[in-house]
């Protein structure tokens, strides 16, 4: 799917920035995540984890555009060491070529907590 493949060569040019949120600042202070370990999630998500796309329904804040859900489960350690098995939640725009991918959401899946 070329939405994914989209993501990846983003991810892998560094092109992207995760929103600051408070959820999605949470989930990365836990698994002490930094941009390249971010972009090295990102390149392992497959085809099997689009969940769907939708219209950005915040039009007057982030422009026209369609927003990309995914979820896919990964082997991550936490602040203390602990391996954990996680679903990340992971909600993007979609951007035009050379433009850097807002990543609106990325933090645990909560619909599996």
């Amino acid at each position: 799917m070329d939405i994914i493949l989209a993501l990846k060569e983003k991810a892998k040019e560094g092109k992207f920035h995760i929103i600051k949120r408070e959820k999605n600042l949470d989930f990365i202070r836990m698994f002490r995540l930094n941009k390249r370990k971010i972009s090295e999630l990102i390149q392992k998500i497959t085809i099997d984890d689009f969940c769907y796309r939708t219209l950005d329904r915040e039009y007057e804040k982030r422009g026209p555009s369609s927003l990309i859900v995914i979820k896919r489960e990964y082997e991550l350690i936490n602040y203390l060491g602990i391996n954990d098995r996680i679903c990340v939640y992971i909600k993007y725009k979609e951007v035009e070529n050379g433009q850097s991918v807002p990543i609106i959401s990325f933090h645990s899946d909560e619909t599996n907590e």
